[in-house]
């Protein structure tokens, strides 16, 4: 015991007198392999979409995730809002993807995640997809909810979105729109085939899963809880208890 306290004590002085760029470093030596960046200015894991032939994405956690498809009609294109949020293994997290990517005719596209109605987090550019995942945070669906932000080029092309969204049943009440900005909230899905699929039952494995995502998000927060950054506390968690660490990267799902 005392040969492991003063283990976790040199680990705590080792990574305190760390540089920025020494533990930028590390933190690419964690995360790049996994697809993933760290975003330090929102402490929060996204997904690397640079490299398209090596391009992974963060499969979320079955049973317990909300998923909408907006699609729309635009100068005879059919073009597609993806929206997802939910548990990711050990992260609450969400995307929000557009389809076809298109260079001429970019979108602004934005989200803040909220967890009992406080923002974790919030994402936005002029991106195809963007993507955050809060580690160690574990949340059911439900009190999960996205503020979606999009801006279009133009009106016609905002217009052509409405229809689409009002199409999988969102009300003019529910959105708010600012010159070729839309504003909504996406709590829970409004298409009639995720409803249904949200009725299914979920499997004991589906459940044993989610057990298994809440004690490893626990242990990761109670472990490191001498430090408040994301990647302070991975690296931390890494090198004195490596078998838990490899655990819990494993529970967050990676899949090309």
């Amino acid at each position: 015991m005392v040969i492991f306290a003063e283990k976790k004590r040199k680990a705590r002085e080792a990574l305190h007198k760390m540089t920025w760029r020494e533990k930028d470093k590390k933190t690419e030596e964690i995360l790049v392999p996994l697809g993933l960046f760290y975003d330090k200015r929102r402490d929060i894991i996204c997904e690397l979409m640079n490299d398209k032939s090596t391009e992974k994405s963060v499969g979320m956690s079955s049973g317990n995730g909300d998923y909408e498809t907006i699609p729309f009609l635009y100068k005879h294109f059919w073009w597609k809002i993806h929206l997802e949020k939910g548990q990711y293994g050990v992260a609450s997290g969400g995307k929000l993807t557009v389809e076809p990517e298109n260079t001429q005719e970019r979108l602004w596209v934005g989200f803040a995640l909220r967890r009992y109605g406080k923002i974790l987090f919030i994402q936005k550019g002029y991106e195809s997809k963007i993507t955050g995942f809060l580690l160690g945070n574990w949340s059911r669906k439900k009190n999960l909810s996205m503020d979606v932000e999009i801006t279009f080029p133009n009106m016609d092309m905002c217009d052509a979105f409405l229809e689409g969204l009002y199409n999988v049943g969102y009300t003019r009440e529910k959105c708010r729109i600012i010159g070729n900005t839309v504003y909504f909230s996406f709590d829970k899905s409004q298409s009639a085939r995720q409803e249904e699929k949200g009725k299914e039952n979920r499997s004991w494995s589906q459940t044993a899963v989610q057990w298994s995502n809440r004690v490893h998000c626990k242990l990761f927060m109670r472990k490191t809880r001498c430090f408040k950054g994301t990647m302070d506390r991975l690296m931390y968690y890494k090198e004195i208890y490596p078998c838990l660490y490899a655990s819990f990267l494993g529970q967050f799902g990676i899949k090309k």
